[in-house]
This record gives C-alpha cells, sequence and structure tokens, in this order.
C-alpha cells in the first residue's frame, strides 16, 4: 500500500509541476517576428570607389551571417539595390529590447577598415596595429566586462603614440581615434574640431588614452573605455563590441539610417490558433492512449507533458525564438516521447501476456524496451547536434529544440515512467484490478490487427521490390514534373512557388531634401497626405496596391553646410509599377515647388537630389536560409545510413537509406510540383519526417536483431529471415502505428488551425507520414530480404596455416608417471 501511495504522490507532484509551470513557459517565450512584429533597421549600401559592384546575394548573405553570429536568427533581410552602386538592406528583427536592438545593429553594420588617427591627423591602418591578432578581445575585472583593442605591432603603436603628442592642445596629447570606414578627406576638425559634421563624427568608434595602454610578454593592448555612443558597457554590448570589430570587412561601406516598427507577420491569433490546434492534437492523441492502456496511458500522458514542459523552460533559459518552427520541434519531441513510452508499454504488455506477475513482466518489458529507447534517442540527439553544429539560421532553433526534447524524452521514460511504473505495477492496488490500469491482455481488436497483418514472405519479394522501384520512378517523375513545371515551361529559374517571406516584393523608395528652417508639420509627409495627393488626385496607382510603407526624416547637412532633412519613402507594393506609373511618380516628385503634400517646403534648389527608385525587395532568407536547409536535409538520411550500419549492418542501412531517400525525394517532388506556398517554413515538415520516418524503423530492426540472437542462428537462410521479419513487424505495429498516426493527428490539428502559414509544411509532413506508415509496415521488410538476397555477405574465415609440430628427440623430455606428476 506504501507503494501506492507513493505512486499518487508523485502523480499529484507531475500535475502541480505541469500546471504551475504552463503561465512561466508560456509568458517566458522569446517571441519571433510572425508572432510579436519587432524593429526594421534601414541600412545605406555603397559601393567603394575602387570596390565591385554591389551584389544582392552576396549583400545577403553576408548581413545574414552577422545576424546569426548576434543571435537573431530568425531575423528577415530584404535587398533593395538602386543600381550596382547603391541601394539599401532593410533588416526585420524580432520584438527586442531597445538595448539588445542597439547591439545586433552594432555588430550588422560593423565593417572594415579601421584606421587610428591624432589629432595632428597622422594616421595607421588597422591591419598595421593589430598585426596578425584579431582587433579586439573582452576580458574581465571581477564581474566587469573590459573591452580591449589588441596591438600586434608596438613598433607602429609607439609611431602613432608619438605624434599625438605633436598636438598643440595638451588635452589631445594622449588620445588616439580609431575610425570605421574612413574617407581621404575625413580629418580631425570636421570630426571633434572647430568644423564639427555629425556624420563624419559618427565614423569616429572609439577614443582611446594612452594611459590605458598595457603591455607585457604574452600581449600589449589597450582597453576601450566606452562604447560607440559614450555609454559604459555592459556585457551584453561589450560582446556585441569585440564580435563587431572582429568581424569580417563586407567590402562595401555600409551606414546606419533609421528603424521603423513593424507589425507581426502573422495575424494576431495565428499564435494562439496554432497552440490551439496543437493542443486539441494533443488531448485526442492522449485521449486515445488513455483508451489503449487505461491507467498506464494517462501516466504516459502526464510524464510526456512534463517533459515538453522542461523543454520549453530550457530553451526558454537558452534564447531560442518562439516561432512556427518551434512548434514543429516541439511536436517532433512529443511524438519521440510517444514512441519510446509505448514500445515500453507493448513490451511489458507482451510479458504479461506470457504469464509473468506484473512486476516481473514491467521489470523485463522495461529492459527489452531498452535499446529501442536508446537508440531513438541517441538517433534524434546526434543527428539534432550535427544539423545545430552545421547550421544557420532556423536550424539552430529547430535542432537545438530537438536536442533537448531528446535528451528530456530519455530522462523522462528512465526517471519518472519507470519509476511510476513500478510504484504502480508493485502496489496491492494493481493486483486487484489489472485491467483498470491497462496492463493486461491485448485487447479483442489490437490483438486482430496484428493476427490480420500480413505473414512476410520470401515469394512476395519480387512484387514488393517492384513496388518500392514504382514508388522511386513516382518521386523521380514529381521532381522532374517540378522543374519542368517550374523552370522551364513557366520560363522561370525558380524550382518552387516562393511566398510571404520567401516572396519577392516590389518597392518603391523615394529620397529628397528639404530646409531645416520649415516647420516639422510642413516637411514631414503622412502616409494620408500621400494616397490624397498620389492616389486620388493624380491617380498614379489605387490605394490597394501599398501593402506598408515607412515615412522616415533624418537632419542631414549639404555639401555647403546648410542643414536640411533628408525625407524617405518607402512603399511596399503588391504589384509592380508600370513604365507610365513609374514615369509619372518620378515626374511627380521632381515638380520643385509643385510638391502639393508639402507646401513651399520643396525649394527648386534640391529637387535635382531627388530620387524615385522601383525595384525588386530581394529576400536574404531565400539565398541564406535555404542552403543550410538543403544541408540538413541532406545529412539526416546520410546519417541515417550511418547510423543503421553501425547498429544494424548493411542490409538494414540499406533499407533504412531507400526510404529517407524516398521520402526526402517524395516531399521536395511534391513541393515542385504542386505549387505548394514555399517559404521558410516549407522544408521543415520535410526535415520533421525525415526523423520520424527514421524512428520509426528502429523497432522492427531492434525486434529482427532479438529474434535473431534468439535462435542462435549466426547465418539464417531466407526463409528464417522471413520468419524472423514477421514476428518483428507485429510486434512493432502498435509503436510505429501509434507514432505515424500521432502525427497525422497533430499535423491535422496544426493545419486546421494556422490557415496558410503552415499550409505547405503540414501538407507534405501529412502525406509523407502515410507514405512512411505504409512504407514501414508493409515494404520496408521485403528492402531488406531484397538487398539480403542481393547481396549474400558471408562471415570472413581467416585460413590459418598450421605448423607441424616436430619433436627433437634431442631435447629433455618429461616423463609421465601415472598418479604422480599427471
Amino acid at each position: 500500500m506504501r507503494r501506492f501511495w507513493a505512486f499518487i504522490i508523485m502523480v499529484a507532484s507531475l500535475l502541480v509541476m505541469v500546471l504551475f509551470n504552463v503561465q512561466a513557459v508560456y509568458q517566458a517565450n522569446n517571441l519571433s517576428l510572425e508572432y510579436d512584429g519587432g524593429t526594421e533597421v534601414v541600412l545605406k549600401l555603397t559601393k567603394r570607389t575602387e570596390g565591385e559592384g554591389l551584389d544582392e546575394k552576396d549583400i545577403s548573405s553576408k548581413i545574414a551571417g552577422r545576424l546569426d553570429e548576434a543571435g537573431a536568427r530568425n531575423s528577415l533581410v530584404r535587398i533593395v539595390l538602386d543600381d550596382s552602386d547603391s541601394g539599401y538592406a532593410r533588416i526585420s528583427l524580432a520584438g527586442k529590447t531597445a538595448s539588445a536592438i542597439d547591439n545586433i545593429v552594432r555588430v550588422v553594420k560593423a565593417n572594415r577598415p579601421l584606421t587610428f588617427t591624432t589629432a595632428t591627423d597622422y594616421e595607421v591602418s588597422g591591419e598595421n596595429i593589430f598585426g596578425d591578432k584579431d582587433p579586439a578581445q573582452l576580458k574581465f575585472n571581477g564581474t566587469t566586462p573590459v573591452v580591449c583593442l589588441n596591438v600586434g605591432k608596438t613598433d607602429q603603436w609607439d609611431t602613432l603614440t608619438g605624434k599625438a603628442k605633436e598636438a598643440t592642445d595638451t588635452a589631445v596629447q594622449t588620445k588616439i581615434y580609431l575610425w570605421q570606414n574612413k574617407a581621404e578627406t575625413d580629418n580631425y576638425e570636421n570630426s571633434l574640431g572647430k568644423d564639427k559634421r555629425s556624420e563624419i563624427t559618427k565614423k569616429i568608434i572609439a577614443t582611446l588614452d594612452t594611459s590605458n595602454y598595457t603591455t607585457n610578454n604574452d600581449e600589449n593592448y589597450i582597453t576601450v573605455a566606452n562604447d560607440e555612443n559614450g555609454a559604459a558597457f555592459t556585457i551584453a554590448s561589450a560582446r556585441a563590441y569585440v564580435n563587431a570589430r572582429n568581424s569580417a570587412d563586407y567590402g562595401f561601406d555600409i551606414d546606419y539610417l533609421y528603424e521603423n516598427l513593424i507589425v507581426a507577420t502573422y495575424p494576431a491569433n495565428a499564435m494562439m490558433s496554432s497552440l490551439i490546434g496543437t493542443l486539441v492534437g494533443l488531448v485526442l492523441l492522449f485521449i486515445g492512449l488513455v483508451l489503449a492502456y487505461k491507467v498506464s496511458g494517462a501516466i504516459e500522458g502526464l510524464t510526456i507533458t512534463m517533459g515538453t514542459m522542461f523543454t520549453m523552460l530550457i530553451a526558454n533559459f537558452l534564447g531560442f525564438e518562439f516561432t512556427p518552427i518551434t512548434i514543429l520541434a516541439a511536436i517532433t519531441g512529443i511524438l519521440l516521447s510517444v514512441f519510446i513510452i509505448t514500445n515500453y508499454l507493448e513490451r511489458v504488455k507482451e510479458e504479461v501476456s506470457r504469464g509473468k506477475s506484473p512486476e516481473k513482466a514491467n521489470y523485463d518489458g522495461y529492459r527489452k524496451a531498452f535499446a529501442v529507447t536508446l537508440e531513438s534517442s541517441a538517433f534524434v540527439f546526434f543527428v539534432a547536434l550535427l544539423v545545430f553544429l552545421t547550421g544557420q539560421g532556423l536550424l539552430k532553433t529547430f535542432a537545438g529544440i530537438l536536442m533537448i526534447s531528446a535528451l528530456m524524452s530519455f530522462l523522462v521514460v528512465n526517471y519518472f515512467t519507470k519509476w511510476l511504473m513500478y510504484w504502480l505495477t508493485t502496489s496491492t492496488a494493481f493486483a486487484k484490478s489489472e485491467k483498470f490500469f491497462g496492463l493486461s491482455e491485448e485487447p479483442k481488436l489490437m490483438k486482430a490487427l496484428k493476427e490480420k497483418s500480413s505473414t512476410i514472405q520470401e515469394g512476395k519479394m519480387k512484387k514488393k521490390k517492384n513496388l518500392s522501384f514504382i514508388y522511386a520512378g513516382v518521386v523521380l517523375l514529381l521532381c522532374l514534373g517540378g522543374f519542368l513545371g517550374s523552370g522551364l515551361i513557366n520560363g522561370s529559374d525558380k524550382i518552387f512557388n516562393n511566398s510571404g517571406d520567401y516572396a519577392d516584393q516590389t518597392r518603391v523608395n523615394i529620397t529628397y531634401m528639404t530646409l531645416r528652417t520649415i516647420s516639422d508639420e510642413e516637411s514631414y509627409v503622412k502616409i494620408s497626405d500621400f494616397e490624397d495627393d498620389v492616389c486620388d488626385k493624380q491617380k498614379i496607382f489605387p490605394k490597394d496596391n501599398i501593402v506598408s510603407y515607412t515615412f522616415n526624416r533624418l537632419e542631414t547637412e549639404d555639401d555647403n553646410k546648410v542643414e536640411t532633412y533628408t525625407v524617405y519613402i518607402s512603399l511596399l507594393l503588391n504589384t509592380k509599377l508600370t513604365d507610365d506609373q513609374f514615369q509619372a511618380l518620378d515626374t511627380y516628385f521632381q515638380g520643385g515647388t509643385d510638391l502639393n503634400m508639402i507646401p513651399t517646403s520643396y525649394p527648386t534648389d534640391y529637387t535635382a537630389s531627388t530620387k524615385v527608385n522601383q525595384d525588386i525587395s530581394y529576400s536574404g532568407k531565400i539565398i541564406h536560409d535555404n542552403f543550410w536547409a538543403y544541408l540538413a536535409i541532406g545529412l539526416i538520411p546520410a546519417f541515417t545510413f550511418v547510423f543503421f550500419l553501425v547498429v544494424h549492418g548493411l542490409y538494414a542501412a540499406l533499407a533504412a537509406g531507400l526510404e529517407q531517400g524516398l521520402v526526402f525525394g517524395l516531399g521536395m517532388g511534391l513541393l515542385a510540383a504542386c505549387r505548394l506556398p514555399f517559404n521558410s517554413t516549407s522544408l521543415y515538415g520535410v526535415m520533421a519526417l525525415l526523423f520520424i520516418s527514421s524512428i520509426a524503423m528502429l523497432p522492427l530492426f531492434c525486434r529482427y536483431r532479438e529474434a535473431k540472437r534468439d535462435s542462435a542462428t549466426k547465418l539464417p537462410s531466407l526463409e528464417q529471415r522471413s520468419e524472423f521479419l514477421t514476428v518483428a513487424s507485429k510486434s512493432a505495429l502498435i509503436p510505429v502505428g501509434t507514432l505515424l498516426c500521432g502525427t497525422i493527428l497533430l499535423l491535422v490539428g496544426l493545419l486546421a488551425s494556422c490557415g496558410d502559414s503552415l499550409l505547405s509544411m503540414c501538407v507534405i509532413g501529412l502525406v509523407l507520414a502515410l507514405f512512411s506508415l505504409y512504407f514501414t509496415l508493409d515494404v520496408l521488410p521485403y528492402d531488406y530480404l531484397f538487398f539480403v538476397d542481393l547481396i549474400r555477405l558471408r562471415p570472413l574465415r581467416l585460413n590459418r596455416t598450421h605448423k607441424k609440430l616436430e619433436v627433437n628427440k634431442n631435447e629433455p623430455h618429461e616423463t609421465i608417471i601415472p598418479g604422480i606428476n599427471d
């Protein structure tokens, strides 16, 4: 009875733990751009005098890499080039604090070359100071961060400090100034002197005092007292400053312009709808487990829920953003837990059906299920680790949460489910009502389902082999159809139907100057004025074409140092303007004092400075995220083959590799051929099913290995292998069916609630789950037999030559006397 009360107390503790952590998990989420909006940072891109022309893909890849380095993995980068010499980068950052945004921007806009100067305008390039060392490093004085600039060439530093002492003003004789992107015409006077100009002053990113220089035999460095804005360093800003200084050169100039607030990518109720849909699917899944396993099923649902809570808490603590991919990764982790525990309970039920006591059946069932528990958890963990280490962007979120889920699934089974089942099966309450606890003999429906499942017969191997080739042919045709339908017939180089954050968008950028002497109301354009004048009066294009807009004004100076405002208008349109529309808009803004929405504030002198540009806004996610996603999708089947080769042998590895190849090909082929909307989440449906289909194969091969071991046959015949596979297939039916049916159930719930945002991911996942369910249970055993029959490995036998024993009659020999020395 004491064990039963221990069981009750632990169940109650887990329930309380789950209930009290729901709010904490929900509120602690780092919501992504899709769900919470954020900030759009606009940067100016300019070709250097002797540099190469700007390239959209190169720029987006470099900026996306900086964002990954700064921890902003889910950011959206769009590049708009006016021409090959200039353009804009528009970076959408998820909702973060102002200081976090500043640190991200600090890393993104950092650039080389760096230049050290004195107040006398003597300068030394950064390369001549740093030598072969990184420009910066971070040290700590207790808990206080200390930013240091490395001095690799002390002779250059000594010359620089000596020149600084030649200044007539003693206050600057110990000052060294670090510039970023310093032009030849920039000097001390127009940066910090009498002719100070703000756009030049901001190029100075550090003011150093030579008294802070430290030298010893190992290293030489000078500390930086404050950041670019004169503020003291925090740990976060110090890390960002060091990362910024150590970043590679872009190859072009990049300058910060302004920021905009942006709304969430998905509708306001998208996250709640996705969560509700997922929870509904989970509730239905758990109800099914309770119906199948009664109290044991309830234990399964409770421990899985607790494991999921811990997974999300750890993910929040580590800073992973809550995105649609987070939901998919969490679902994959939940399905892994369901699969492991279901396999465990099925093994317990098998032992009970053999007449063992509940306690003995639980012990033996856990022991026999451990191979699947360990292999499935290890497989997901190590593949996710590999993807995390090699991937970028959202892949790190997906793989990171999967790693945590795999670890939690293993721990939950071994330290919660195991002990709950131990206390349950050893209690007197269990002995009185075994059926109530769901571990008695199998229900008639389950038994009939297993008996009805076909016997693996050697004679069917040819037919199933032909089916496999038909599947491969269909997949190949789908992929080919996708290439033909999108790449050749439509005259497009896009294989997939890009949409959402992967779609190219038309953006119109308008830049002009006004005098700063006019009032704010006159200089600052309102969208209502723009729509009234441009859309209604001029009828250049209708209001419905405007998807979003930003109006910004910066304080600037013209070449004659006259104080001006530079106004930036950026319109995102759902269509591209015709040549006539664009010419009308350009003519309107080049009209000088005829610009009706800014009365008397647009001097004719500044008409020439007006620029109107229309271009496709290029999404950096396409080149950056896709590369890493394709890499990850390729790594999963490759690792699956290696894993099964090491653990289950060559035949299993070939059969598993074939299924993985078909899952991958079918998923990619459907995306291309069916023209499903392709965005940053689409490939993750394929990726999740590659994980799920891999672990679905483990019970079959684990039970096959067990049956083969029990037979004590070193090299079984094809007929014997068929018998082993029949036993393995029937026993794997329930855990594999639960895993893949649970996948279908959860994806249907998610699809029903999320609308178009996750459409492709869910549809592909559903199709691949159905395909994997059929293939794993009905085709995979025959593929295994096919490879056995094709290759027919024989155990290696080493031919050893035995040297004939020769007796040397001249050597002494021991005399054997029976009873004395034998």
